[in-house]
């Protein structure tokens, strides 16, 4: 060093004269190249000088504890100074924790010491019997170089080591705290406990230690350590698992946020945080009691959220990442709800304060912050740079897919969340977001699948139970009971979830029940400035046939909420449904201006225009739409009815057969038989009967296989494609098996939807 380190360290310390550094011993080391010119390290040296002074006092008191001898001590005292001149300008700025990676390289320099002082004692007893004539029984015995005495010592030492790790864990945690660390308040504070407790529990550690090394002085053989019980739910021997990523969503909870303007939102909150086995109540009392705890405060926001009280869960999360910057999952979770709230500049703050600490994830959390300032362009190039910087994280897909999704790019999506179960099969989140990019691609199947394993590990998981009980209901036919377990679920999250009451009240009125519309009207009148229920009780109101209604409530959400895509998709059809041709005219020119970029906006659009006569308008959006998604066959299939009620009757058979041609094997037979249909019919349109017949009777195929899933839907196409086969009148009514209103509701969803005789002319 070119400066002192100080003149009230002791006699050892180092000194840096004509390019190298002197120990009291004589031993130099070079600091420079004498080749080279001097550095200038002054920058450096005050750096060194600032750290060392801050950490000496405890440097050498670790040493003192572990050395015999004062002058030991001090020598270990000047190798530790040493070395972390050296190696300090190569860790500062990678260690997390600089006074613990002190502390520890003290110490490893005094065990250095200790074989040292031992080696050199053995060799000098061992020098001394070769040399000297006399026996080795007359030679003196030195209590540290007799073979007897280390054989001895080592023997003590493995006896203390069994000892400590035979304690139980909260006195054995304890116990290497007051080897390690400076004081019991230190120690109190490492375990996350009071200093008497810690006091009390050193005080059982040493009883238990001395009652061990008195049995050992007896004679007895110590007792060997007693084998710790295996955790329940894991096999108490076998290969060791990899640790789970801290960037996992281990479950997705619905919770209900207060706008800063006063509105009330509902959303999804993605949780990376686990769960903790503690009861949220005993958290509370644990918090109020150690307010400085940070793992405990990061448990009880978990179990907050995993109850949707998400406003009180982000004043936990603050408190405990100031505590525990390095917890990754903590700042998603926080970032998530400030995401929720519309806090945008909370959100981008807070990922800025995440980066400090979490550096491998830099790119990852730019990221999020870019989308939080409405860049999604810079999110999504950070979210690809984040991909290949983390290639064993889920959460870059994952964030990456849920952009895709908002800017209207299913099949990319799908591709993303594909890519994050590569990385992490257990990534709740990816399983279950990908539901409806998978739909409109016809791999239903797997999205069941994917379901059922998101249930498997989130057994609360509200859209996955959703999704598997409008399936049951389906199957059933639209008659289910409210009852069962998948019912009761569904139920509990209605109580935050406004689309999980639409649910019910719409499977209630599959059995006759008009309860469900009540429910629906109360929970309006409780919370009428929560967005998410205008917008299901909007939906509900146009399944049953009621697009008046339903604009009004669109027209009140808008009020929340200005700008919703969600909401101007919604618009656009009820509006034509309405029979109110002007303001459908107006919704679509509005989605047109405000989204224009998905395929999905576009495709809407173009239906509405066709509807409203203006086919070439409509025929260019759905050009647009399917050059957006070109390997969507939903988007296909669209453009392909689109071009029907233009009457480009060839150009509607070319798009319907791509879209045919992309939907899977054994799989997408909701888009199948609809396709096959749309087929039959331009087919016979254009004076081919032996084409219509065949596309016709592989619409019958289809349905036998889309029963399986979907009777209400199959019994509706069946009857259209039998008629279009001329067997069978479509009958008015279906099997006592299927409800009538779901048969009512489907039926006029596909008149709007499928090519018909309507859609001509």
């Amino acid at each position: 060093m070119c400066s002192g380190v100080g003149s009230s360290g002791p006699a050892s310390v180092r000194w840096c004269i004509e390019g190298a550094c002197l120990r009291t011993t004589g031993i130099s080391t070079p600091c420079s190249s004498p080749a080279k010119p001097r550095r200038s390290c002054s920058s450096y040296d005050d750096l060194f000088t600032q750290i060392w002074q801050q950490h000496r006092v405890e440097m050498l008191s670790l040493c003192r504890r572990c050395m015999r001898q004062e002058a030991d001590a001090e020598e270990a005292f000047s190798r530790a100074s040493l070395l972390l001149y050296r190696k300090l300008s190569a860790h500062v700025e990678k260690v997390d924790n600089l006074r613990g990676w002190i502390l520890r390289l003290t110490f490893n320099v005094c065990m250095s010491l200790h074989r040292e002082n031992r080696r050199r004692a053995e060799q000098s007893i061992e020098e001394m019997a070769a040399e000297s004539p006399a026996p080795a029984s007359v030679l003196p015995h030195s209590p540290v170089g007799n073979p007897e005495s280390a054989y001895l010592q080592k023997e003590l030492g493995h006896v203390l080591r069994s000892s400590i790790e035979s304690l139980p864990e909260r006195l054995r945690e304890t116990m290497i705290g007051h080897l390690t660390l400076d004081g019991y308040r230190e120690i109190a504070n490492h375990l996350e406990i009071n200093e008497p407790n810690a006091r009390k529990r050193m005080q059982e550690a040493r009883e238990a230690l001395a009652q061990g090394l008195a049995q050992y002085r007896a004679g007895d053989a110590p007792r060997p350590p007693a084998p710790r019980p295996p955790v329940r739910g894991r096999k108490p021997a076998g290969p060791s698992r990899p640790a789970e990523p801290q960037e996992r969503v281990r479950a997705l909870r619905s919770a209900v946020v207060t706008l800063p303007g006063g509105q009330e939102r509902e959303g999804l909150l993605a949780l990376h945080l686990p769960l903790s086995r503690e009861r949220r109540d005993t958290l509370e009392r644990y918090v109020e009691q150690h307010p400085r705890s940070g793992m405990k405060r990061l448990a009880l926001a978990r179990a907050l959220l995993e109850e949707g009280r998400a406003d009180e869960a982000r004043l936990h999360l603050k408190a405990g990442v100031e505590r525990q910057p390095q917890r990754l999952d903590a700042w998603l979770d926080l970032i998530a709800i400030h995401r929720l709230q519309e806090r945008p500049v909370a959100a981008a703050e807070a990922c800025e304060r995440a980066l400090a600490a979490n550096r491998p994830a830099t790119a990852l959390l730019q990221g999020l912050q870019a989308w939080c300032l409405g860049r999604p362009e810079d999110a999504e190039r950070s979210f690809l740079e984040a991909r290949e910087a983390m290639p064993e994280s889920p959460a870059p897909c994952v964030a990456l897919a849920e952009l895709q999704m908002a800017t209207g790019r299913p099949r990319e999506a799908a591709e993303s969340l594909a890519q994050a179960l590569a990385r992490d099969p257990a990534d709740v989140a990816a399983l279950t977001l990908g539901a409806e990019p998978l739909r409109l691609l016809g791999r239903a199947a797997e999205a069941r699948r994917r379901d059922a394993r998101a249930l498997e590990l989130d057994a609360a998981n509200p859209p996955a139970l959703e999704r598997r009980l409008a399936a049951s209901a389906r199957r059933a036919g639209g008659r289910i009971a409210p009852e069962g377990g998948l019912w009761r679920a569904v139920e509990t999250s209605a109580r935050t979830r406004p689309a999980a009451r639409s649910l019910l009240a719409f499977l209630r009125l599959g059995g006759g029940d008009l309860a469900g519309i009540g429910e629906m009207v109360s929970l309006l009148a409780e919370r009428p400035r929560l967005l998410q229920a205008r917008l299901e009780h909007a939906r509900l109101q146009d399944a049953l046939d009621r697009p008046l209604a339903a604009l009004q409530e669109i027209d009140a959400a808008r009020e929340l909420q200005p700008g919703s895509r969600e909401l101007d998709l919604l618009a656009c059809r009820v509006a034509l449904r309405a029979g109110l041709p002007h303001r459908a005219l107006q919704e679509c020119e509005g989605l047109l201006a405000g989204h224009g970029d998905a395929w999905d906006t576009a495709s809407t659009a173009a239906w509405a225009l066709s509807h409203l006569g203006r086919l070439e308008r409509a025929v260019e959006l759905s050009r647009a739409a399917v050059a957006r998604q070109p390997e969507l066959p939903a988007a296909w299939l669209e453009h392909g009815r689109i071009l029907a009620r233009a009457e480009r009757l060839r150009e509607a058979v070319a798009a319907t057969e791509t879209g045919w041609s992309l939907l899977p094997e054994g799989d997408g037979f909701d888009l199948a038989v609809p396709a096959a249909l749309d087929l039959a019919v331009l087919h016979r349109r254009l004076g081919y009967p032996e084409w219509a017949r065949q596309w016709a009777l592989l619409a019958l195929e289809a349905c036998v296989a889309l029963r399986e899933t979907d009777p209400v839907r199959a019994h509706l196409l069946r009857a259209r494609t039998q008629a279009e086969l001329g067997v069978a009148a479509a009958p008015a009514a279906g099997p006592e098996d299927i409800s009538p209103s779901f048969l009512w509701i489907e039926e006029r969803r596909l008149l709007t939807a499928q090519i018909s005789e309507r859609s001509f002319g």
